[in-house]
């Protein structure tokens, strides 16, 4: 399995090649000479991706589930408002 990972005005591709890394293949595409410009391993690349991605979505999600809550809140107390009405209480 390969993916593909391109930066918009780069010439450089990256492709997961399996489970063991990154490589990219522009020397071979640009000259044919059977040379890699960059291979790294996948495991410490997927893993400072994984860790950024949750840096940036869980204080996001975090932000959501609370307004969320008081979005729940808030229309608890309109319904025992509601009630309280219908009961001539108020």
């Amino acid at each position: 399995m390969s993916v593909r990972v391109q930066e918009a005005q780069s010439r450089h591709s990256l492709f997961l090649i399996g489970n063991s890394g990154y490589i990219c293949n522009w020397k071979l595409r640009k000259t044919g000479v059977n040379k890699l410009c960059m291979w790294m391993k996948g495991a410490p690349l997927d893993a400072a991706i994984t860790k950024r991605i949750l840096e940036v979505m869980v204080p996001a999600q975090l932000e959501i589930a609370q307004e969320a809550w008081k979005e729940l809140e808030r229309r608890k107390m309109d319904m025992n408002q509601q009630w309280l009405l219908k009961e001539g209480r108020v």
